[in-house]
């Protein structure tokens, strides 16, 4: 009795799972849906002893918070930044450590690295390789004969965000780089001796054959690198705490300071679900447009 059968290996199936599902329902799902119950509420969990529901009165007041809105942009400028110096930056990794396969491990290795340090650790390293007066980095401006570019570099307003951009390449450039090695490994050679056949340059190889082969993997590079950049958090908490003059302030260190510093619990979830939103509307544009790419 192949049906029963059938039915009886499902049922065991789900039983099995069921403990895991459980376990996600109450660590992912109860979390979510009592974020959003806050969000509708106003509740200051130091002075209020109940929230109060306010429905939609916290995403409305949102639009009038400067200090979000100016949140908000510092994102995009962050993000503005850090994707195209990413996808560039781990593009050329990936090539570089392809192009010399006796020391690919070596090189792929030390690449990758710096994201098992950590975010913590790695704003800890930074805020004294840039500090004014006694940082690496102003003291090797100096070594080179560019002494009169050392600057406070995340005391300054002016360049504090650029910094940041700079640890998080530094940080985060591994994963890019894994990911384009192995679209990079995954190209038919056939495909490289066809364009060899016909004269092509190294250069136009690379825009006929190189890019349209990572297709997909620029879309999943790009996705990663947007969440990413949306959800900073750890370097700049670690490095500045938002400042100088809330010049690295970005979305989630607000989410941050409006539930921890201020104690707002109705603000925060509020702010909250407009990152999460956010993060899910750019993945969505980005893997739509890369399906576009691939049908086109």
């Amino acid at each position: 009795m192949p049906g029963r059968r059938r039915r009886r290996e499902i049922a065991v199936s789900y039983a099995f799972l069921t403990p895991a599902l459980l376990f996600l329902i109450a660590l992912l799902g109860y979390p979510i849906v009592d974020t959003f119950y806050l969000s509708l509420t106003k509740y200051n969990f130091v002075y209020d002893d109940d929230p109060a529901f306010v429905g939609s009165g916290n995403y409305a007041a949102l639009l009038d918070n400067s200090g979000f809105i100016d949140a908000f942009v510092r994102t995009l400028g962050f993000t503005a930044m850090f994707v195209p110096l990413f996808l560039g930056g781990s593009l050329l990794a990936a090539i570089a450590v392809n192009a010399v396969p006796r020391f690919s491990n070596l090189f792929r290795s030390a690449i990758f690295l710096p994201i098992i340090v950590g975010e913590s650790v790695t704003g800890v390293i930074f805020t004294w390789i840039f500090s004014r007066d006694f940082g690496l980095f102003n003291q090797f401006l100096g070594v080179i004969g560019l002494g009169a570019w050392a600057r406070g570099w995340v005391a300054d307003p002016r360049y504090a965000l650029m910094t940041i951009v700079a640890v998080e390449l530094w940080l985060l450039l591994g994963v890019g780089m894994l990911i384009f090695l192995a679209g990079l490994r995954s190209i038919p050679t056939e495909l490289y001796d066809a364009a060899a056949v016909d004269g092509a340059s190294r250069t136009q190889t690379f825009i006929s054959v190189t890019l349209p082969s990572l297709r997909i993997h620029i879309v999943i590079a790009t996705v990663w690198a947007l969440v990413q950049a949306v959800k900073l958090f750890g370097v700049p908490y670690v490095m500045t705490h938002g400042g100088p003059a809330g010049a690295t302030e970005t979305l989630y260190l607000y989410v941050w300071n409006a539930a921890f510093k201020f104690f707002e619990l109705g603000q925060a979830s509020a702010a909250g679900y407009v990152v999460a939103v956010l993060i899910l509307l750019l993945s969505a544009l980005t893997y739509a447009l890369g399906r576009a790419g691939r049908e086109a």
